[in-house]
């Protein structure tokens, strides 16, 4: 799993590397034009004919490798959330994923969706960590039951809104999109 930062860094680090590739393939089309009228001159010797195979085929190769890592980054990369720790100390850790986590799921978790949209919860504690869904606006008539998530299990939610005891959901949200409701996820867990 990566480390945030490093999924960032091969996020950006991809689309520079493929805006450099494209302001060098357009750096050699001026070049072209310029030299149109003037008289062909023939290159003589292999070192000069490598360099100039590598000025042609690199850019090309930084555009296509850039925009592979952005997209793998950003379409393909899975946000998973880590809890570790054990007795009253747990840590939330956010990594990412190229590939499906391998942890057994919670009871009553199944995989009925696209897991690649999701945000996983894996249980790495020695204790059960739970999600909350707050509501609220217009009451719909069913409850939530909050999601328990055992020690070295796994499960998976649409998106983690809040983490921790301590970063509790608003009593309040504004409605930005007009539907009289809104929903938050809280991940949480009993301070001890």
């Amino acid at each position: 799993m990566l480390p945030s930062v490093l999924r960032h860094i091969l996020l950006f680090g991809g689309l520079a590397l493929a805006g450099f590739g494209a302001l060098l393939i357009a750096a050699m089309r001026d070049e072209k034009k310029q030299a149109e009228g003037v008289p062909a001159a023939e290159v003589v010797g292999h070192r000069a004919a490598r360099k100039r195979l590598l000025a042609t085929y690199v850019p090309i190769g930084m555009v296509v490798v850039g925009l592979g890592l952005t997209y793998l980054m950003y379409f393909r990369a899975i946000e998973v959330l880590v809890v570790e720790g054990t007795g009253t100390h747990l840590e939330v850790k956010r990594r990412y994923s190229l590939s499906l986590p391998d942890t057994p799921l919670a009871p009553k978790e199944e995989l009925s969706r696209e897991p690649r949209d999701d945000v996983w919860v894996i249980n790495h504690a020695t204790r059960d960590v739970r999600v909350e869904s707050v509501t609220y606006g217009t009451m719909l008539p069913f409850g939530s039951a909050p999601t328990v998530i055992p020690p070295n299990t796994a499960a998976m939610f649409n998106e983690i809104d809040h983490i921790g005891p301590d970063d509790a959901p608003p009593k309040t949200v504004r409605d930005s999109v007009k539907m009289g409701m809104a929903f938050r996820k809280w991940l949480t867990w009993e301070r001890r």
